[in-house]
């Protein structure tokens, strides 16, 4: 799955502000929030932030100018993998608009797909220093994303469409 990268960062740190089912790192200890979330996280990708602060908001995060998720590095590790066997990739945003091709994609049965929870968390939201600072770090890597099909398969480094959409 891939989607506008500002989104994600923005959201990523939204998580740590609420609790809902829709992950599960985010757990309040006496109605707190977990400051723990963020390196939690970096730590389940096997990201490399070492010089992260768990106290980071996303104003403190976004002023490092740093992508310290590497999320560009992430996407590409997939991206151009040279594996022998099909990756998907769905984008975010437009998920619920592909449900039936993804379902052939995946040859699953998805009658019972969740419903479309509008996101909350947006880069566009964000006060103007932190909107251009989000920009800075993943404006041209979202620019490269939004050339993207909206759903696609990559094998052996090559991208191929799905066929019956």
């Amino acid at each position: 799955m891939f989607g506008d990268p500002r989104d994600a960062v923005v959201s990523f740190f939204d998580r740590r502000k609420s609790k809902h089912d829709r992950h599960g790192f985010n757990t309040k200890i006496i109605d707190k929030p977990n400051i723990h979330w963020v390196l939690q996280h970096c730590d389940n990708i096997e990201s490399q932030a070492f010089d992260m602060d768990e106290t980071w908001d996303l104003h403190k995060f976004l002023g490092n100018g740093l992508d310290y998720f590497k999320l560009e590095e992430h996407f590409d590790n997939w991206f151009y993998s040279n594996m022998d066997y099909n990756i998907v990739f769905v984008r975010y945003e437009n998920i619920w608009d592909n449900v039936k091709a993804l379902g052939k994609t995946l040859q699953l049965n998805i009658d019972h797909f969740p419903d479309k929870i509008e996101r909350r968390s947006k880069w566009r939201n964000l006060d103007s220093t932190d909107k251009t600072r989000c920009n800075e770090i993943y404006g041209s890597f979202s620019e490269r994303m939004n050339k993207l099909p909206d759903i696609f398969t990559v094998r052996l480094g090559s991208i191929m469409p799905c066929s019956y959409l």
